[in-house]
């Protein structure tokens, strides 16, 4: 199973993420790490383990407030052997013109920043070459943006990630039933990534046994709750 480590990125400075409410987000400070930085926070998520993909959400491009694609590139280049799967909204756009030429960026395509399933339709055709990734957001049961998405007939991506907004932080753990009912309604070919409330190894046991094919994580990485030995045992058929 793939583990994936999450960055949220809001005014210049890694947050941790809790309950999807954007605007009382924090300067990340944990035990993993006392910077919020965003070189020393990624530094800090490698040193746990061989992580080799990390989500990035630049909340500032996907809430329009700001886009700093030289951000991206920079950090691409730092850490070339890394994949980073980045959502910036709506900006997602003018990938082709921002990070065409980089190898290690993936692009995230968040429902919640687009109202029609044409639009979203469009622009996995439009990225297919760079592997853009599906991200359905949710939020207190409702799927953001575009309500019927699930239900389209969509070329579905191969990686589809089902991001629980407001479960973010709340380490509430997986829920089986949701993911079960949503494995149903997407083609078999799409592998699906599981995002919020992942709280430890007992639930990444759990997502495994399900057939999840990769979690996205912060705040238990950020507490420490799961170890370098207990990430190893998951992420042998990823590495």
């Amino acid at each position: 199973m793939k583990i994936i480590p999450v960055i949220d990125y809001m005014q210049g400075q890694v947050v941790l993420a809790k309950f999807g409410q954007r605007s009382s987000y924090q300067p990340v400070k944990s035990l993993l790490c006392p910077s919020a930085n965003l070189n020393d926070v990624v530094e800090s998520i490698l040193s746990l383990t061989d992580f080799n993909t990390i989500y990035i959400a630049d909340l500032d491009a996907i809430t329009l407030q700001a886009y700093s694609p030289s951000v991206w590139q920079t950090l691409s280049k730092n850490f070339p052997d890394i994949e980073f799967w980045l959502d910036v909204g709506s900006h997602c756009n003018h990938w082709l013109e921002d990070y065409k030429s980089i190898n290690n960026l993936r692009p995230v395509i968040g429902s919640e920043a687009f109202t029609q399933s044409a639009q979203i339709e469009t622009l996995l055709t439009k990225l297919s070459d760079q592997q853009a990734i599906l991200s359905l957001d949710y939020k207190e049961g409702q799927l953001l943006g575009c309500p019927n998405l699930v239900d389209s007939n969509i070329a579905w991506p191969l990686d589809v990630i089902c991001l629980l907004i407001d479960q973010v932080g709340k380490q509430t753990g997986v829920n089986v039933a949701y993911y079960e009912k949503l494995r149903q309604q997407l083609p078999t070919s799409c592998r699906i990534h599981w995002g919020g409330g992942m709280r430890d190894i007992q639930d990444l046991q759990q997502a495994q046994q399900h057939g999840i094919n990769g979690v996205l994580i912060a705040t238990a990485l950020h507490n420490k709750c799961i170890s370098k030995a207990q990430c190893d045992s998951l992420m042998l058929d990823d590495l």
